[in-house]
């Protein structure tokens, strides 16, 4: 377990966490003993699979992988009877489970979207709906863990709007001697 570059927590119910090596998950559980976190049976594929996140019930896991040769976000029973489905259609990163348990967000490029995931009787996710767009913070170019949040209704997200860069100064003012301007300008008793 040493050197893997672990990193990323979240506990569901306070029974598991989720890491994340630069590749690959590896699903943990609490508590860490003196030789590292015990752990499930690692998922381990040839492609890059990132940013895990447990459903509020944990029985589910959506995470992101570029299986398909490109980021998208998949839906899995995290106790692995079943298999997994592809949620997102046209690129996907940033899972964020809504905390009804019945939706997910992710990010697409500058669209923020939501499926609604249905578990019983059998695992089912509705088409990608658009909620919104626009420009918020990334986390760089390579996808890093949700740079956002949602209110614990569902309908409003937390996140930094980026601003449009202003068009650059076609005229700077340069004061000389300003402070004896100043001086002049202030009266003093």
């Amino acid at each position: 377990m040493h050197g893997l570059g672990l990193y990323g927590v979240e506990s569901c119910r306070g029974q598991r966490h989720r890491y994340q090596t630069p590749l690959n998950l590896l699903i943990c559980r609490s508590p860490f003993g003196n030789d590292g976190p015990v752990t499930d049976s690692p998922i381990l594929r040839p492609f890059e699979e990132i940013q895990p996140t447990f459903s509020r019930d944990g029985k589910w896991l959506a995470y992101v992988s570029d299986e398909s040769g490109r980021f998208e976000v998949y839906l899995r029973p995290y106790s692995r009877s079943g298999g997994r489905m592809q949620v997102s259609t046209e690129g996907g990163t940033e899972p964020r489970w809504a905390r009804n348990g019945r939706e997910l967000f992710f990010r697409s490029g500058n669209k923020m979207m939501v499926v609604e995931i249905l578990t019983e009787p059998s695992l089912k996710a509705t088409a990608p709906q658009l909620l919104f767009e626009g420009s918020y913070m990334r986390n760089g170019a390579r996808p890093g863990f949700p740079e956002y949040d949602v209110t614990a209704d569902g309908q409003r997200f937390v996140m930094v709007q980026l601003m449009e860069p202003e068009s650059a100064p076609t005229q700077i003012n340069v004061v000389l001697n300003w402070f004896e301007e100043l001086k002049g300008l202030v009266s003093t008793p």
